[in-house]
């Protein structure tokens, strides 16, 4: 288990390199509808959805 200091420096590690110009939009909202869908039990659609964004044969998701 970590720490709460070991915690707090990952936290502001991950801070200080976040670059929020290279988040796309379209990729955070499919990702939350995805998984969503994987949560209420609906994988079958959530692989459906990846499948058409040509997401399972890239990689971007696993």
């Amino acid at each position: 288990m970590l720490s709460r200091s070991s915690k707090k420096r990952d936290f502001n590690d991950a801070k200080e390199n976040f670059d929020i110009s290279k988040l796309d939009f379209k990729t955070i909202l499919f990702e939350s509808i995805i998984d969503v869908l994987l949560d209420r039990g609906l994988g079958k659609k959530a692989r459906q959805i990846e499948k058409q964004l040509g997401w399972i044969d890239s990689g971007i998701r696993k």
